[in-house]
């Protein structure tokens, strides 16, 4: 009768040892795969939030100052919505100026924090009516399309909307409305510059540098404006040089660039974060006189 042999007590526990060391490979691999596809499905999610708003600011912004009334024999620097000095006049169009010029502001939020050029303002004709007032049965037309008064702010870890406003001089002024889920990603950062910006690399983000820059035309030296949050064309030599007072045409280019830095809510997301730019050229130049 031939003799039956199996495993010995040694072969089994080495056996068990390599299996229990072949599976606690395969549930790290597992492990790691699902936190990998977890961080994958979180970050699209911030990148979705971020693009979204960006671009939602973008292509608002390139709308500033839009006037219903611009034709090719309209005079530009009658634009009510690109003016910086008010004047109300009541008895011929267009109406009620106001300073409604593009303007980047830094401002305190709910929370107490300070932004520092964390705000834009600015107002297009968005009924395209030729002004921004709602034109009474009385005929003064001096009651504001308070909808016509936009912009964007960081408050409180979130991007907000204007609805509603009646100047663009004040960020805590109007109705406004988040445009990012404040529940799922807190926005760091949000900046605005009429200028260049350079490249950061605070962690956990590294942001480029922007280049695009405004400019002020029908000048000698076709200067850019010297700071972030205006356009200054004062004090540079106007074309042709003038012996008088007589008025030069001045055309602004206004470009604005944007930085947003967010990441999403949570302890365990603190890795997830995402820092975003873009270059907004406004699509109705500036045109004023200036006399000296």
């Amino acid at each position: 009768m031939k003799k039956q042999q199996g495993l010995t007590l040694i072969e089994l526990m080495i056996s068990l040892a390599l299996g229990m060391i072949i599976m606690a490979a395969t549930l790290s691999i597992y492990i790691s795969t699902i936190k990998s596809s977890a961080d994958t499905i979180k970050a699209a999610r911030l990148n979705h939030d971020l693009e979204m708003a960006i671009s939602l600011m973008g292509n608002d912004i390139k709308r500033a100052g839009y006037w219903g009334n611009a034709r090719i024999d309209a005079n530009s620097r009658a634009n009510p919505f690109t003016i910086t000095t008010a004047t109300l006049n009541t008895t011929t169009a267009p109406y009620n100026f106001k300073p409604t010029d593009v303007n980047i502001l830094s401002f305190t939020d709910t929370a107490g924090v300070a932004h520092s050029n964390g705000c834009i303002l600015y107002s297009y004709d968005a009924n395209s009516n030729g002004h921004y007032d709602n034109t009474p049965s009385d005929g003064t037309n001096t009651v504001n399309d308070t909808n016509e008064f936009l912009g964007f702010r960081l408050n409180a870890g979130k991007i907000e909307m204007r609805l509603t406003g009646t100047t663009t001089a004040d960020c805590t002024e109007g109705t406004w409305q988040s445009i990012t889920d404040e529940t799922m990603v807190n926005i760091t950062d949000l900046q605005f510059s009429f200028v260049a910006m350079a490249a950061t690399t605070s962690a956990p983000v590294y942001s480029s540098a922007l280049t695009a820059t405004s400019r002020c035309w029908n000048l000698t030296t076709s200067a850019s404006p010297n700071n972030n949050n205006t356009i200054d064309c004062t004090g540079i030599t106007k074309t042709p040089t003038a012996t008088t007072s007589a008025p030069h045409d001045i055309v602004v280019k206004r470009v604005v660039n944007i930085r947003m830095t967010g990441g999403l809510i949570g302890t365990d997301n603190a890795e997830v974060t995402k820092s975003m730019s873009d270059s907004v050229e406004i699509r109705s130049n500036r045109l004023y006189q200036i006399t000296s």
